[in-house]
């Protein structure tokens, strides 16, 4: 037997509302608010959009536009 808030199949009746209300949980309201945060780092040199921190890890920045 399903768990009551399970998620439904993709493609069945429903889906796409509990779907949508899902993301819309998930999804930050304000992507640079203080609990959205998802790193801590140092930026030490950019290319396009590519960061590199000080310790020359490289990351993607996938907010630039």
């Amino acid at each position: 037997m399903a768990k009551k808030d399970s998620k439904p199949p993709i493609g069945t009746k429903g889906a796409a509302e509990w779907y949508w209300k899902r993301y819309t949980e998930l999804y930050p309201k304000y992507f640079w608010a203080d609990d959205t945060k998802l790193a801590n780092i140092v930026v030490a040199s950019a290319k396009g959009s590519l960061l590199y921190d000080v310790e020359g890890k490289e990351y993607i920045d996938l907010t630039s536009q």
